[in-house]
């Protein structure tokens, strides 16, 4: 009896010992509870704000370089598009391309018949203008070849954008002006007869349906609207004749105004040096 009131009582000390030690723990532990409460202050809370700042600004030009780039890619699948479109009207009308004329822009190019729109041959092409590859105002669908990355309040300030409600975002080498070529049926529009289809531009970012030799970035109507337009980082995409889709810097266009050569008439003409017009 004496042994188990000895092991009762040593328990019942334990037992003591245990409650002095938790209830003198217990002020710490609320005084840790005040200090993390309070450990913000107005001056630390700022410089964590001003810390996500500097980490949103790092972050921004990436995301936006990310987006401009994502344009990019989407633009030249466009232009891979229209290359396949103009290679299989050519198959289907002996080597020719189309030609250009006026605002009805594609014109069907068939030797002997009537020049025909080419509306309802380009997928989703329902005008006899060049809007399938066109952002649309309010109320006109914009095309899904229109070039995402277009600022039609910027890149067209002369109102054409709100009369002709749309605004081009591709256009066309001169080459296949048919206001050029006194016969319709010439080597310009026949395929087979090129000399540099690697080299020779037929499509390129614009907001005209022609893109001119002639100092392609020159302004007009009144020199406030451009023919081609360098909206990618600085450049553009531009369409070759063999499909080839290449970006170039806006210096990297060939310009005869300002360096005449063979080379500038491989990229904008055909038929290059053997031809009689530029």
């Amino acid at each position: 009896m004496k042994r188990a009131s000895c092991q009762q009582s040593v328990v019942s000390n334990q037992n003591r010992l245990c409650r002095k030690a938790a209830s003198s723990f217990i002020p710490h532990l609320s005084y840790l509870k005040r200090k993390t409460a309070n450990r913000f202050t107005l001056i630390e809370l700022l410089v964590v704000i001003a810390i996500i700042a500097i980490l949103a600004a790092m972050l921004l030009p990436a995301l936006n370089k990310a987006k401009e780039r994502a344009y990019t890619i989407k633009c030249t699948g466009n232009f891979s598009g229209s290359g396949r479109v103009l290679a299989f009207y050519a198959d289907d009308h002996n080597t020719y391309y189309p030609q250009r004329q006026g605002v009805s822009f594609f014109k069907k190019n068939t030797p002997g018949t009537k020049d025909v729109d080419m509306t309802n041959y380009w997928p989703g092409l329902k005008t006899t203008t060049m809007a399938y590859a066109a952002i649309g105002r309010k109320g006109v669908k914009t095309s899904a070849y229109a070039c995402p990355a277009a600022k039609p309040e910027a890149e067209n300030p002369t109102g054409l954008w709100k009369s002709d409600n749309f605004h081009l975002t591709q256009g066309y080498s001169i080459c296949f002006n048919k206001s050029l070529h006194s016969d319709k049926s010439s080597g310009y529009y026949k395929s087979a007869r090129w000399r540099y289809p690697s080299r020779l531009m037929t499509m390129a970012d614009g907001s005209q349906t022609t893109l001119h030799y002639s100092s392609p970035f020159t302004r007009i109507n009144n020199g406030t609207l451009e023919r081609m337009h360098d909206r990618h980082s600085g450049g553009l995409n531009v369409l070759f004749a063999d499909g080839h889709v290449n970006w170039l810097k806006r210096s990297e266009v060939p310009d005869n105004n300002i360096n005449p050569g063979v080379n500038n008439k491989a990229f904008w003409n055909s038929l290059s040096t053997t031809d009689s017009w530029y």
